[in-house]
């Protein structure tokens, strides 16, 4: 007997707000699917998930919604500057309408970030009402919605350059005011031209914003030089597309950079195959290089951690070379794509025993492969000691993946995650592979529940995309009686092989001399003998001079020095 479809509402169905990001396609018959990212985010809506994340938008009216987590996310913002529906007292509102919502104002203490007169609980004053057809930002300037954090002075000024990535969720329950709404205009926007080409090539980028199906006959010779042709064809949208996937994972990377949140999801991103001046495996932008270069800013080192079924081989060649970058990936090898990996493939010049390869066979099940991972990352967090970890959550590891070797389960897969968290260092996630989409939005919903420390209901809730789940509809992935080819002998020889590379690695380098990529928002130079330079460098420049230099640093001998001063008649060296 066919399963009825319940006849409860959908809990979440903002009319024209559906992410944009699945409006791609990469064509007929091809495995890569943007849809399955929207049927995630249709997951994470109904299952409630919104209420305890900042959610980035990257449409010309923004939503975002408010947290209801412990902190319950404060609104910091001066009364006078509050232009929404309030009673009569405006010193002293007794309730806040926006749209078909309203709910009772909450006084508190003066904000320190703003130095507000007043703050209360956002979730409290913008309470959304049941249907969701009202939301906070329905076509609204800044002013009106953002008053609370931005304080922008012009009121017509619309919200597009405020616009990021509708999958790229801020997990703010970690921290007291880590979840302040502040928006940044000059830094949330889709990736840019000049964003992108600090990693790629500017040919390949300028031929990524120019090629389209229309054209693309004009473009035969690019299309060969940067391998665009069938696995990553030419489609509609396609500079958009990667503007989405990239500009998420900096922006992501940015805000953990100003502790505005301890977990950035980008389930857009995770495009990990992509090189300098090359397409590769579904991949033409490489967003996961973009977020470690913006990670890079502010931290000495960071680890890049790779549970896809395929080899991370764009990420580990953008950093072969450096010890500020590990990269770690548990993959499958031999013949099979990409085929790079083996295990001593281990970096070359400062980057030797950066990079960590753990090759591994079909059919690893969860057991398994929790016997390799959590030992061989508690190693590199001991050795490497990261600022911050971008992981890539690729779901064709999982099992029945249409082009994936591996037997993950779905709490396989997301127990990687959570053992990640678990380190408590800020943690970028992002998507990647995965060919069953209804296996990957199951995965990726679930995984989100574990970053925001969540249970979800075994039950799927009814959305726009329900009849993908069926005929279970259970939120679940099992495994298959497909045969594991990686035997424990194997398994422990590769792990201490690994291990024992690691071990070699210089203990926590220093960055002392090496070059950090410059802030693209701080341009300006401190004068040397300034407040701020003392403040900054540790004392004025002639400060520092004078505890290198001695005084007597040209004269032979320490006597030849009276009160502080050369003798005059002292002989010179």
């Amino acid at each position: 007997m066919a399963n009825v479809a319940p006849l409860d509402p959908i809990k979440f169905k903002p009319t024209g707000k559906r992410p944009d990001v699945g409006n791609y396609n990469y064509g007929a018959g091809h495995p890569m699917k943007p849809h399955r990212i929207r049927m995630a985010h249709s997951l994470i809506m109904n299952y409630g998930l919104y209420q305890h994340m900042e959610i980035y938008v990257s449409t010309t009216t923004p939503i975002i919604l408010s947290s209801n987590n412990t902190h319950a996310l404060q609104l910091a913002s001066p009364l006078h500057n509050l232009e929404l529906k309030v009673l009569d007292k405006i010193c002293c509102p007794e309730e806040i309408s926006v749209g078909q919502a309203s709910a009772p104002w909450i006084p508190g203490p003066a904000s320190p970030r703003s130095g507000g007169l007043s703050e209360g609980s956002l979730w409290n004053a913008l309470q959304i009402s049941h249907d969701h057809q009202h939301l906070v930002n329905e076509r609204c300037s800044v002013k009106q919605n953002y008053a609370f954090a931005s304080f922008l002075e012009k009121e017509e000024y619309q919200l597009t350059n405020c616009a990021v990535n509708e999958e790229l969720h801020f997990n703010t329950s970690a921290k007291p005011y880590a979840g302040h709404m502040f928006i940044s205009p000059e830094k949330s926007r889709l990736g840019g031209f000049g964003e992108m080409c600090q990693f790629h090539t500017d040919e390949y980028v300028d031929f990524l914003s120019r090629v389209t199906p229309d054209n693309m006959e004009l473009f035969a010779k690019e299309q060969t030089k940067f391998n665009v042709g069938d696995d990553c064809p030419v489609f509609d949208g396609l500079f958009e597309f990667c503007g989405i996937s990239g500009g998420g994972s900096m922006e992501g990377a940015a805000r953990l950079n100003r502790e505005k949140c301890d977990v950035a999801v980008n389930w857009a991103g995770g495009l990990h195959h992509a090189k300098k001046s090359e397409a590769s495996g579904f991949c033409y932008l490489n967003d996961i290089v973009l977020g470690i270069i913006e990670l890079l800013r502010y931290h000495q080192r960071v680890l890049y951690i790779d549970i896809d079924v395929h080899h991370g081989d764009g990420v580990e060649e953008a950093f072969y070379t450096t010890d500020r970058v590990m990269t770690c990936s548990f993959h499958k090898y031999g013949e099979f794509f990409p085929g790079t990996g083996e295990i001593r493939d281990i970096g070359v010049g400062k980057g030797k025993y950066h990079a960590v390869n753990f090759p591994l066979r079909d059919g690893i099940d969860d057991e398994n492969y929790r016997s390799v991972f959590q030992p061989v990352i508690t190693s590199i967090m001991e050795w490497f000691q990261p600022g911050a970890v971008v992981l890539q959550c690729g779901g064709d590891s999982l099992s029945g993946d249409r082009l994936g070797c591996f037997n993950l389960s779905m709490r396989g897969h997301a127990n990687c995650v959570n053992f990640v968290k678990s380190f408590n260092v800020p943690v970028l996630v992002v998507g990647g592979g995965g060919y069953t989409m209804r296996n990957v939005a199951r995965t990726w919903t679930f995984e989100t529940s574990v970053l925001v420390g969540k249970e979800l209901s075994e039950d799927i809730p009814y959305n726009d995309y329900y009849e993908y789940y069926g005929p279970d509809y259970k939120l679940d992935v099992r495994r298959s009686n497909m045969q594991n080819a990686n035997s424990d002998d194997y398994l422990r020889k590769v792990r201490d092989q690994v291990i024992q590379n690691i071990s070699r690695t210089q203990f926590a380098p220093s960055v002392q001399m090496t070059q950090v990529p410059r802030d693209p928002e701080d341009l300006g130079d401190v004068e040397e003998d300034t407040a701020a330079a003392k403040d900054t460098r540790g004392g004025s420049q002639y400060a520092q001079d004078e505890r290198i230099v001695p005084d007597n640093e040209y004269y032979d001998d320490p006597e030849d020095k009276i009160n502080g001063k050369p003798d005059p008649n002292a002989m010179e060296l």
